[in-house]
């Protein structure tokens, strides 16, 4: 599944973006030592305030899942330190690397944010 059908399906089933650049998608990274979804966002849309909300699709092929999260960017903005950063193409993102289990971040700085209190739908999907 893609960006644009993840948002395409969570829509038909009832979830709203107010602004598709605020949602992020990723699906799941599966390997032999762990399985965990990576999400990288954009440090300024935290910073410059250009979303309220940050909405994460993940997409989880083997379970036929997905689970949409809606995280307020103050929540983002107050564990700002704490996420692990990375440059890309003169861009600063915060990256995310998100467990299966409790969507806790598992990057070396993030250890201490969890998003499952952010989950707000998880839907079946056929893929």
């Amino acid at each position: 599944m893609n960006r644009s059908e993840a948002i395409a399906f969570a829509e038909q089933k009832g979830s709203l973006f107010a602004h598709k650049r605020c949602v992020h998608f990723s699906n799941v990274s599966h390997s032999a030592i762990k399985s965990v979804w990576w999400v990288d966002i954009p440090l300024s849309k935290i910073v410059d305030c250009i979303c309220t909300n940050l909405h994460l699709i993940l997409h989880n092929a083997l379970e036929k899942k997905l689970i949409v999260l809606e995280v307020p960017v103050k929540d983002m903005k107050r564990h700002l330190s704490e996420f692990s950063t990375r440059t890309r193409k003169g861009i600063e993102f915060i990256s995310l690397e998100l467990t299966l289990d409790n969507f806790m971040d598992t990057r070396p700085k993030g250890s201490t944010v969890a998003f499952k209190q952010y989950v707000k739908n998880t839907y079946k999907t056929t893929k």
